[in-house]
C-alpha cells in the first residue's frame, strides 16, 4: 500500500502542473527530437559509403552546425573547427557501438562491414544530442520555476511528487522521507520524467 504523506491542503500545486505541462512527452518531441532529426534529414550526403577519416570530420561537423543553426534548440552559430570541436567531444564522451565506443569507434563503425554504416553512426550522434538537450531543456524549466532558496515550496513539490507518482518510484526511494529528497528535487523529477516517458513507450 502506498504511503501518503500529509501536505498544505490549501496548495494546489500549479507549478508542479505548470512543470510537467512544460515537460510532456509531446512537447519534449516537438522541441527538441523533431527540430533535431530534421537537420539530419536536411544533410544529404554525397560522399562515398567508406569515407576517409576527413570526410567523416566534415560530416558530422556540418551535422552538428546545422542542428544549432536552428532557433527552435538554441542558436548558435559555430565554425566549421568549433563545430568539428563539439561534434568529436560529444563522439569521444558518449558514443556507443555494438563493440566500439569514442571518438575512433564511430569513425570505425562508418566502414565495419555494413553498407549503411555511416547512417547507422549518424543516427547515434543525433540520438546523443536529443539526449543532452532534452536534460538540458528539464533542467532549465525546473530552474525556472521553482526558486531554490524556497525550501518550503520544494518540500511541497517533493511531497506531492511522492504521493502522485508512489508506483513509478524504487523501493529505496519509497524508504526515503520528503525532507531527505528536498535538496535532490530537480533529480527526482529528471527520474520521474524519464521513467514515465520510457513506461508510456512501453505501454503503447
Amino acid at each position: 500500500m502506498p504511503r501518503i504523506f500529509m501536505m498544505n491542503l490549501n496548495s494546489k500545486m500549479p507549478i508542479l502542473d505548470e512543470l510537467f505541462g512544460h515537460l510532456n512527452e509531446q512537447v519534449l518531441i516537438n522541441k527538441i527530437d523533431v527540430p533535431i532529426e530534421q537537420a539530419l534529414r536536411l544533410y544529404s550526403s554525397t560522399e562515398s559509403v567508406n569515407c576517409t577519416s576527413k570526410e567523416f570530420r566534415q560530416i558530422i561537423a556540418s551535422v552538428y552546425r546545422r542542428i544549432y543553426e536552428q532557433e527552435t534548440i538554441e542558436f548558435t552559430f559555430y565554425n566549421e573547427s568549433e563545430a568539428l570541436i563539439q561534434a568529436i567531444w560529444i563522439l569521444e564522451k558518449y558514443y556507443k557501438g555494438y563493440e566500439t565506443t569514442g571518438y575512433d569507434g564511430a569513425l570505425y563503425d562508418t566502414t565495419k562491414n555494413s553498407s549503411d554504416g555511416l547512417q547507422i553512426v549518424l543516427d547515434r550522434f543525433i540520438e546523443i544530442i536529443k539526449t543532452i538537450e532534452r536534460n538540458k531543456y528539464i533542467t532549465q524549466t525546473f530552474q525556472s520555476l521553482i526558486d531554490p532558496s524556497d525550501w518550503n515550496l520544494r518540500y511541497e513539490i517533493t511531497i506531492e511528487l511522492l504521493n502522485r507518482f508512489d508506483r513509478h518510484c524504487s523501493p529505496e526511494l519509497k524508504n526515503l522521507e520528503p525532507v531527505q529528497l528536498v535538496n535532490h528535487l530537480e533529480e527526482l523529477i529528471f527520474n520521474i520524467v524519464t521513467t514515465t516517458q520510457v513506461m508510456r513507450s512501453i505501454l503503447h
